[in-house]
Formats: C-alpha cells, sequence, structure tokens
C-alpha cells in the first residue's frame, strides 16, 4: 500500500489555510461590515444603514451578472438580495460619529427640516402697498387680534356700513397721507366683488335696504302661507263635505273623469303606457279575455301587467282594479255592484283608482285599444252587510264617490280621519289587513291600552271632536277580545261623565260598510261576539235601542 504523504511545513499549512479568503482588502465576503445606501424613491422604501454580511449571492447563483448580499443591520432588521451597487465597505472614519446611525435616517432628518423651511409660518406673512385706500368696519375686523390691527396702524371705521371684502380672510388697510397702506396677504386666493355689487351698495341707503329686505319677508312668507292654506285645505277636507253638495248624476261624472285621467297618465319611462291590474272574483273566461287584451295591446306599446296583489308604492302603483259585477238598471244612473267585497277591490275603492268589469275588458277588444271607461264598464257600488238595520244611509255609489272626492281635490282619503281605532284580539294577516284598510281611510291606529286610555280621557272635553271605536275580531274563544277591565270601567266613567263622548264597540265588518257606504256608519247593527265587547256595546248603544222601541211602539199604537 501507499505510504501517506508527509506533513507540510508550519508556514506551507498557514498558506493553504488562507486560499478561502479574500485576495483583496476591498472584496466584500461573509460577515464584512458593510454600509447599505439607501433606497427611498416611489414604490421603495429602504432605509438602508451599517449591517453584517449574512450571504453572499453569486451572479451566476442568481440568474445575473451582480452579486446580491444578505444583510442584517446593526440597529435591527433584516434584508435580502441586496444589490453590490448599493453596498460598501463600512469606513468608521467617514462617518464623523460612532454612534451608529445609518446616513439615511440622516438625510431623512434633514429632508424633514427643508420641508419645515418651506411651509410659510402663520406669523411670517408678506406685506407689500398699493395705492389705493379702503376703510373697514368692526363687523369685517372682529375676527382680527387687536395686536395685528395696531401693528398695521388700522383706524375701523364705525357701524356697520360699508363695502364688505370677499372671501374668509379679508385685506386689511389704513388711510395713511400719501396714499400707502400695508395690506396682509393670505395664502388662499380672494373673490373679487362684482362692480354692480359695489355700486349698489354705494348708492343704495340703510332705510331703503331695510324696506327692500322686509318687503322680500314680507312676499315669501305670504305666498309660503298661501301654499301651506291650500295644501291643508285640499289635504284635509273631510270626504262627506266635498260630496254633499253634489248630485248623483254630477259623482258619477266626476268619477268617470277621474278614471279617465288616470288610465291616460300612466307613462312608463320610455313614454309607454304601463298599467298595473289587480284582478279579484273572475271567472276563468274572463281571465282568458283580459290575457287576450294584454297580447293586443303590447302590439301598441301598452303593457298590461297582472299584480298578485295590490300595491301602493310609487314604483309599482296599482293603477286599476278589474272584478266581476252586476248591473242594477231600475236606479238612474245605472248603478254597478260588485259581486264581491275582497280586500283588494277595498283597497282600490279606498286610493279612488279605477274599479272596472269584465265589459271594459271585452270593449277595448273589440275597438283594439283602450278606451275611456263610461256607463256600466265601472263599478260604482260595493255590497254592503246583509243584516244592517240602518235605513237612513245611502249605501249606493260608495265608489264613485271616493274618486269624485279625488277628482275635486281630496289628496288623501279622509273617510275617518276623526276616529281613533284600537284594534282589539286581531293577529297575523287579518290584523296586517285590517290596518292597511284603516291607514287608507285616514284613521289613526291607538297602538296601547295606555294611549286609549288618553284618548277616552280627551273625549271628556267638548272640544275634542272625535270618535273612539273598539275594533274587535269574531274569535268566540277571547271573552275580554284583549280589552282590559280597567279600560271598560274608565268607558263606563267617561260615558256617566259626559253622554256626548262618541266610543263604539263595534265587530270589525263595520270598517268593511264604511268602507262601501263611504261614510262613518252608527254601531248599533254590529255587535261583537266575544262577551266583553258585547257588553260594553250594550252599554254604549242602550240609548239607541230604547228610542228603536219607543219608534215601534208608537208605529203600533197608530
Amino acid at each position: 500500500c501507499a505510504a501517506k504523504p508527509a506533513p507540510l511545513p508550519a508556514h506551507q499549512n498557514y498558506t493553504a489555510a488562507s486560499i478561502d479568503e479574500p485576495a483583496h482588502e476591498d472584496e466584500i465576503v461573509k460577515g464584512s461590515i458593510v454600509m447599505v445606501q439607501a433606497r427611498t424613491w416611489p414604490g421603495i422604501n429602504k432605509h438602508g444603514g451599517v449591517g453584517r454580511v449574512t450571504k453572499v449571492h453569486s451572479g451566476t447563483g442568481t440568474g445575473g451578472s451582480a452579486v446580491q448580499y444578505d444583510v442584517s443591520y446593526v440597529l435591527g432588521g433584516k434584508e435580502k438580495f441586496v444589490d453590490e451597487s448599493f453596498v460598501h465597505l463600512h469606513n468608521p472614519m467617514e462617518e464623523g460619529n460612532m454612534t451608529g446611525v445609518s446616513s439615511a435616517r440622516k438625510s431623512r432628518k434633514s429632508s424633514e427640516k427643508k420641508v419645515e423651511s418651506r411651509r410659510p409660518k402663520r406669523t411670517q406673512q408678506k406685506v407689500t402697498f398699493k395705492e389705493e385706500v379702503r376703510i373697514y368696519n368692526e363687523e369685517e375686523l372682529k375676527h382680527i387680534p387687536a395686536e395685528a390691527l395696531e401693528w398695521a396702524g388700522i383706524v375701523p371705521k364705525k357701524g356697520k356700513g360699508g363695502k364688505k371684502a370677499a372671501g374668509k380672510k379679508r385685506a386689511l388697510a389704513d388711510s395713511n397721507s400719501n396714499n400707502t397702506t400695508p395690506t396682509v396677504q393670505s395664502t388662499k386666493k380672494q373673490k373679487a366683488v362684482p362692480a354692480k355689487a359695489a355700486v349698489a351698495s354705494k348708492t343704495m341707503t340703510k332705510p331703503k335696504k331695510r324696506a327692500k329686505v322686509e318687503a322680500e319677508k314680507k312676499s315669501r312668507s305670504s305666498a309660503a302661507e298661501a301654499l301651506m292654506a291650500m295644501a291643508h285645505d285640499s289635504s284635509t277636507s273631510k270626504l262627506n263635505e266635498i260630496i254633499s253638495p253634489l248630485s248623483t248624476q254630477e259623482i258619477v261624472q266626476c268619477a268617470d273623469e277621474r278614471f279617465s285621467s288616470l288610465l291616460s297618465a300612466s307613462g312608463g319611462s320610455d313614454g309607454k303606457l304601463v298599467l298595473n291590474v289587480v284582478t279579484s272574483n273572475l271567472s276563468d273566461e274572463e281571465l282568458d279575455s283580459l290575457k287576450s287584451l294584454s297580447k293586443l295591446l303590447k302590439k301598441k306599446n301598452v303593457t298590461l301587467k297582472l299584480l298578485a296583489s295590490f300595491k301602493a308604492t310609487k314604483s309599482t302603483q296599482t293603477h286599476l282594479c278589474i272584478t266581476s259585477a252586476s248591473v242594477e238598471n231600475q236606479s238612474n244612473p245605472p248603478n254597478v255592484v260588485s259581486n264581491a267585497r275582497t280586500m283588494k277591490v277595498m283597497q282600490a275603492t279606498l286610493a279612488g283608482i279605477p274599479i272596472l268589469c269584465p265589459l271594459w275588458v271585452n270593449t277595448c277588444l273589440s275597438k283594439g285599444q283602450i278606451v275611456a271607461p263610461t256607463g256600466n264598464m265601472s263599478i260604482r257600488t260595493l255590497p254592503r252587510k246583509q243584516n244592517s238595520n240602518d235605513d237612513e244611509c245611502d249605501d249606493r255609489f260608495g265608489v264613485a264617490k271616493y274618486a269624485a272626492a279625488f277628482q275635486k281635490g281630496m289628496r288623501t282619503n279622509t273617510l275617518l280621519s276623526e276616529v281613533e281605532v284600537l284594534l282589539c284580539g286581531f293577529a297575523g294577516s287579518m290584523k296586517k289587513d285590517i290596518t292597511g284598510l284603516l291607514q287608507a281611510a285616514g284613521a289613526t291606529i291607538v297602538s296601547s291600552h295606555s294611549d286609549a286610555s288618553r284618548c277616552l280621557i280627551d273625549l271628556k272635553s267638548s272640544e275634542v271632536d272625535k270618535t273612539f271605536v273598539f275594533l274587535c275580531d269574531d274569535t268566540p274563544n277571547n271573552s275580554s277580545c284583549g280589552i282590559s277591565e280597567k279600560l271598560h270601567t274608565l268607558v263606563k266613567n267617561v260615558r256617566d261623565d259626559s253622554e256626548d263622548a262618541k266610543i263604539m264597540a263595534v265587530h270589525f265588518s263595520w270598517l268593511f260598510d264604511c268602507i262601501s257606504c263611504a261614510t262613518v256608519m252608527p254601531a248599533i247593527s254590529y255587535e261583537p261576539i266575544a262577551p266583553l265587547p258585547k257588553a260594553m256595546w250594550r252599554l254604549l248603544t242602550a240609548d239607541v235601542e230604547a228610542e228603536e222601541e219607543d219608534q215601534g211602539k208608537k208605529s203600533q199604537f197608530y
């Protein structure tokens, strides 16, 4: 076997160990203390500083020609792949101090000092001199410190007169003998005062200004009061006050005029005629006729859109309702009565929109276009409760009355505007429907028993012309129907203290008949089902029952 080579001499061994060390003193290797240049331009925010090289990446290893370094900074932080163009060996003698503060941070501080020097100080303001002299009053100078006024030598003019300078910061001037004045220029641009306004302010005296301002105020206030009065009168006029002076012929004529105007004014955003329609109680044959009309009108840029329920919102407002009807030819004008009093029909009645029968659909099909409803095409009356004992109320032409009132200027329905209603025993969808009808009729809905107590106490006053109604459902299981004994006792006390107090306890069919007849119906024909409301109804209608018995006895005697 080959013999092992003899060990090298000490000086030769030292030379072999130093082969990996840098050949030049300026070469950067792992462990070198270096200074990394700051790189703070758009998209880069590297402040650099003094650090130690932890790894050297050769150009061939990184896929490029330049050498890159991983640096661990003395003040904390690390950075990888720093290009050699930003790295050089650190020389403490070049820094001027040995604290380890990086040159990048020094440059940043110096740049901050430069920015501060460029910022204008409030106390340092340029002073220029102009030839024009202007005197300012106290109102214009009250926001200027007294020291500034004293320094500028400004003499404020007494009083509120004078021309005001435009802008938030006013130019200051004084009256020197040589017509020179120091003017403090603001940093913001000032708006120039129009020449016409300056001339007008000089020529117009104070009394004339005040008289003109007062006259303008009076004219504006009088016009606003007139508009408010017109709006109040048109929106708060009671339904009966509008309808009472009109004959039946006039009511029907006004209703037809409103129906015709509504059908012609239902245009869409693109100029096309769009009619949102709800149907109620139509047969299959009548629905087929309506669909045929929809297809025919679509070719003439008229859209009949069928809605599942009545909509009162502006975006999808219901324009007309179509339901089956029967005609009473013996009346003049003919009275067209709806075959059913559904929720959709009552909502359309309160809104004053056209309620048409299938005859209108057939007429439009024969004419090939939308026709104005006249004669027997429009519903005039809704059916009323059959067992009503009130023969004095004219229950005909209720639908036409609402439409005529709207045509005469009524803005919102005021059928129950003087009625306060407490819902007793209602729940679920029934409560929602009843609430919607009451709101559409203008009633005030009382939400709690405490509010009901306050309303009942107010009825004792002769100045309050309101009617309080306990509107009860038809559930026999609930004996009190949600009415407390305390509230029942309060009704007795109010009734004893004031016989003129208008209080009712009625079945909810009272509301439907009020809508059908377009008037507030008496409570005598609408006895509730639950025991406590029934007892209250008997208490409140005792005088009426006694009067009817007396009239019956007199009729038998004669």
